[in-house]
């Protein structure tokens, strides 16, 4: 999510300024990133290996016997893009990250609750976790660029391409939020078959608490919009609030990501 995030931001978002001043501590982020997403590829694959048995054979096993196996031989492979991605020019290198960690964050919507239902149902459910995921993905890994670039908005150089890009990453975040919002009720209904209502299941009790987190972004998020990005335009004395907000948000989006690893543990009964 990170990597997609950041990367989206430099190719689609940041004027070509802006983009060169964050080039340096951004492309380090990308870069952890991406070893991050690498290694816990490669621990998914072992767990997973380990709950079907003992011994190395089990890896091969999962990898080509199983559709969890496809998808992760192309996510492997995808990993294997995305480090030669890395070598390309600045202006190839963002664009190429940005559609490969898109294609890479799109596969974890492929396993999982979303693998339970068959048939067109089922294609329907996965093509929902795919959609939930990237706008989820755009919106908490660009939050972290985002904040970078407020730091620039007092600057006489940079402080007004900052803005624009607040101002463009405000507006694909309603479609991001929208997205989010739609998919997640809609992911909600195709995996339990009803609404939320169960408060003795550990599942919809962790599910009703990230709903609530997400709103509480969602009202942060609104109040930026709202509230504070017109009143840059004047002055920017706001900069700190907002800066500070964001930094809530990353917070929230971090509890958001710990609940759903736990709830993707559980039987969604």
């Amino acid at each position: 999510m990170m990597l997609f995030g950041v990367t989206v931001f430099q190719s689609a978002l940041a004027p070509a300024g802006l983009r060169l001043t964050l080039a340096s501590p951004l492309l380090r982020l990308a870069a952890v990133s991406a070893v991050v997403a690498g290694m816990t590829t490669l621990a998914w694959l072992l767990l997973v290996a380990s709950d079907v048995g003992d011994g190395d054979s089990m890896v091969g096993a999962v990898l080509f016997d199983t559709e969890f196996g496809q998808v992760w031989q192309f996510r492997l492979a995808i990993l294997v893009a995305i480090g030669g991605a890395f070598a390309l020019r600045d202006r190839a290198k963002w664009p190429a990250l940005a559609i490969l960690s898109a294609l890479l964050l799109a596969t974890s919507g492929l396993v999982g609750h979303a693998a339970m239902i068959e048939g067109p149902q089922g294609v329907l459910n996965r093509s929902s976790h795919v959609v939930h995921l990237l706008a989820a993905g755009f919106w908490i890994g660009a939050l972290a660029p985002l904040l970078l670039a407020t730091r620039r908005l007092g600057d006489r150089d940079r402080g007004r391409e900052a803005l624009l890009a607040l101002r463009r990453f405000s507006l694909v975040g309603y479609f991001a939020v929208a997205a989010v919002v739609v998919t997640g009720a809609l992911n909600t209904r195709l995996i339990l078959g009803s609404w939320l209502g169960d408060r003795t299941s550990p599942y919809e009790t962790l599910l009703l608490t990230k709903v609530g987190v997400v709103a509480m972004m969602i009202g942060l998020a609104l109040f930026n919009r709202c509230a504070l990005v017109p009143r840059l335009e004047a002055a920017p004395r706001p900069a700190a609030l907002l800066h500070a907000i964001i930094g809530v948000e990353i917070t929230l989006g971090l509890v958001v990501i710990a609940l759903v690893s736990v709830i993707g543990l559980l039987p969604p009964d």
